[in-house]
């Protein structure tokens, strides 16, 4: 799945907002949103929301996860915890990059927030590089990690696969020396017979 899949994933998350407009219910493929009434907390799909919000008709309100407080927890914990921990929603990262980008002024601490959000992926990314490290250095077949989200996974996709590529190619190369000057031995070995014996026939 590439970046702009993912991000598309994460538009259909769905986010509150409050209108300043009346509106009937909107029939949207994804579902029905709506009636909007002025100053009445609603919601609808993050896209949609950005879209109204770009024309100035709707706040958004930011999903609880998104404030400093809660984010500063999260990097506490990812500081802390070897393991990766849950985050509040698969799409944090994509969902913090366009609120930030599109409607920076309905996120209370907007560069406060932005700060703790690089943290946290930068965080998750140190451990993701580690534990691909440590897997390519042993000998273990496979590996489960838990907690991941599709932009983590596709980030070092690639790296992954390169590397898994090399170890490969390494470890064949290990097991194939060894058998080829084998077979050099034993052919050497054939020669040096069939000369003994014709050298006997003689």
């Amino acid at each position: 799945m590439e970046p702009a899949e993912i991000e598309f994933l994460a538009e259909n998350e769905l986010i509150e907002i409050v209108p300043n407009f009346h509106h009937g219910p909107m029939h949207l493929l994804c579902g029905t949103f709506g009636p909007f009434e002025p100053a009445v907390q609603m919601q609808v799909p993050l896209w949609l929301a950005l879209a109204l919000r770009t024309k100035q008709r709707c706040r958004i309100t930011p999903p609880d996860w998104l404030s400093v407080e809660s984010l500063a927890e999260l990097k506490e914990r990812e500081e802390s915890e070897q393991l990766f921990t849950p985050v509040s929603s698969p799409h944090f990262r994509e969902i913090a990059s366009l609120l930030l980008q599109h409607a920076p002024e309905d996120v209370p601490h907007s560069e406060r927030v932005r700060g703790l959000i690089k943290d946290i992926w930068d965080l998750r990314m140190s451990k993701l590089r580690l534990s691909f490290q440590l897997f390519l250095n042993s000998d273990a077949a496979s590996a489960r990690l838990t907690h991941l989200t599709r932009m983590e996974i596709y980030t070092m996709r690639a790296f992954l696969t390169k590397s898994l590529d090399q170890v490969f190619k390494l470890r064949h190369s290990d097991k194939t020396v060894p058998a080829l000057a084998a077979e050099q031995v034993a052919a050497s070995n054939a020669r040096t017979r069939r000369a003994a014996a014709a050298a006997a026939a003689a």
